[in-house]
């Protein structure tokens, strides 16, 4: 039987790999180790599946429920099954146990315990591996894959100690088969996820705290995704989302962009705090780099998503392929940053600190990774600005080119970086761009300045931005040219360093100039010096006391 085991077992990894794409071989030049980094990127397969059935709900409210409901339970990410024993289990089980049945297409299907199982439990829940996919959850029925599934009823087969053991089960193939990640538990538990060890008595990420300053709540992003499902209100801190009157185009596409790049995206933050911590962490056992880099792995995942290509062809829907849709825009395209086809310059420069970051985890440089950190945290912001920017351009200008769009959730994830650098101009703009206020009362120039002044505080410069560029007329669109960076960091290196030279050439100006009137004083000091001895050795000299009285009357004025 172990034999027969092995064999299936062997011939279902050959047939897995002739068969499943290696999109993720590299990611994009970075080299995973985390063997589940697949697993993690397939949370993109769960946003790609929402918006399938959100595009549905823009015609008719049937899409609605089949879109949370993907939403709420996930379908492709972490998929387990909760197994009834027969007759319990026959001894403890640790965490790491795989367990072998046979699947629905008949090919051997292996799942693994995530906790330890004491004896005699008569129910188990065990995480599939990814050989084979086992895709349910809150899916809806045609798209859903049991191919990786365990039957509804079988036998149980895995190694224990010294022995082997076959164990008869059944469960409900419909229900038993669920999702440990979904979009939805990404800012449901963020009271949880955004703290180090998940504990309430620590602070929350710094980052992550300027969205909780603005909204109030950690789980904003569900509670937004909830209001705009029901047509309903969300209040928080600093103002209000309204969409009780909004379309259904508009709260489809809200639910969208939120549940992308606020839940997915932000949670981006969480993966690289955790690499932080556990390099901070140092461990006996030796493992603490992988374990450090692992979530870094993760980050990079969820980043990228399972649909990005590498021939920046924007399909992505996760935040690299938001960056690469947005460079089109912007002139921000290519590795300098100054074409308008081509990987996202941003994309370029987040994954050159993914990789240092990677090499500096290895090396237990937890200051540096920090470093690399704060970079990522900055340049995500980059397409989401200029989200919002083209945004508000749609709107503001009406113009022909551009469909009607709703700027409210690119603003959501704007918002609360403005309002960190100046909370005034953070609400002034949430009052014209939030759902519910469908008309903008500031003029273009006006909130383009309020953003671009900004920048600095926000940690991204004018030139990462660039300008709204119009591809007929080769040049940027009235009013949208890219700012002018007046930031050192920002400038050429080659501006930066004449800068430099000339103030160093200045200083040594200031230095001589100081230099020759320390030295022309000291010279006339020291003549003097000379003059009262002479006076002194000569009986000359007389110690004038009126001056000195002068000056003690003068200084008695001022005690």
């Amino acid at each position: 039987m172990t034999i027969i085991h092995s064999l299936s077992l062997g011939l279902t990894v050959l047939w897995t790999r002739l068969t499943m794409s290696t999109a993720y071989d590299g990611l994009h030049g970075y080299t995973a180790l985390n063997p589940e980094v697949e697993d993690l990127a397939n949370i993109s397969r769960d946003l790609y599946a929402m918006h399938e059935e959100l595009k549905k709900f823009k015609r008719e409210e049937e899409g609605k429920a089949a879109a949370y409901k993907i939403y709420r339970y996930g379908g492709y990410s972490r998929s387990v099954c909760t197994l009834d024993l027969l007759d319990g289990l026959p001894d403890d089980v640790p965490a790491g146990t795989n367990f072998t049945a046979q699947g629905e297409r008949g090919f051997l299907v292996t799942a693994r315990t995530e906790v330890n199982q004491k004896k005699g439990d008569k129910k188990i829940k065990l995480l599939y591996n990814q050989d084979l996919p086992c895709h349910v959850g809150g899916l809806p029925s045609h798209i859903q894959d049991r191919e990786g599934c365990f039957e509804s009823f079988g036998t149980l087969s895995f190694a224990h100690r010294d022995g082997e053991y076959d164990l008869d089960y059944s469960y409900d193939k419909e229900t038993g088969n669920t999702n440990e990640r979904t979009i939805h538990a990404m800012s449901f538990n963020a009271a949880r996820k955004f703290r180090i060890d998940g504990l309430a008595s620590h602070p929350y990420f710094h980052d992550f705290q300027k969205f909780v300053d603005f909204y109030g709540i950690p789980e904003f992003a569900d509670r937004m995704i909830d209001a705009a499902m029901n047509a309903g209100k969300f209040a928080f801190q600093e103002g209000e989302f309204v969409f009780e009157d909004a379309t259904r185009e508009e709260r489809a596409d809200f639910i969208q962009y939120v549940a992308a790049y606020m839940n997915i995206g932000m949670f981006i933050q969480t993966e690289l705090e955790n690499a932080l911590e556990k390099c901070a962490n140092h461990c006996q056992n030796g493992d603490c780099h992988h374990a450090a880099i692992h979530g870094l792995d993760a980050a990079v995942a969820f980043y990228v998503g399972s649909l990005a290509e590498d021939d920046s062809s924007g399909k992505g829907n996760l935040m690299y392929g938001l960056a690469d849709n947005m460079c089109k825009h912007f002139k921000t395209c290519g590795p300098e940053g100054n074409q308008i086809e081509g990987t996202a310059k941003v994309n370029y420069d987040i994954f050159e600190e993914f990789n240092e970051m990677r090499n500096n985890l290895e090396n237990d440089m937890c200051v540096e990774a920090q470093k690399n950190k704060e970079n990522i945290i900055k340049h995500m912001s980059i397409p989401m600005i200029q989200g919002f920017k083209l945004s508000v351009y749609k709107r503001t200008e009406k113009e022909e080119s551009f469909e009607v769009e709703n700027a409210a959730a690119f603003s959501a994830g704007v918002l609360p970086l403005l309002g960190y650098c100046k909370m005034e101009d953070a609400k002034q703009i949430q009052l014209n761009f939030s759902p519910g206020n469908e008309k903008a009362t500031e003029d273009l120039d006006q909130i383009y300045a309020q953003l671009d002044e900004h920048y600095e505080c926000m940690g991204v410069c004018c030139s990462d931005i660039g300008g709204l560029w119009d591809k007929k007329h080769k040049n940027y669109y009235k009013h949208t040219s890219p700012c002018i960076d007046t930031w050192d960091h920002c400038k050429p290196k080659e501006v930066v360093k004449e800068r430099k030279v000339r103030s160093k050439k200045w200083m040594l100006y200031v230095l001589l100039v100081a230099a020759a009137v320390t030295g022309y004083l000291y010279r006339k000091r020291m003549k003097e010096i000379k003059r009262r001895k002479r006076a002194e050795a000569t009986g000359e000299y007389e110690d004038d006391d009126s001056d000195n009285s002068s000056i003690d009357s003068h200084e008695g004025q001022y005690a």
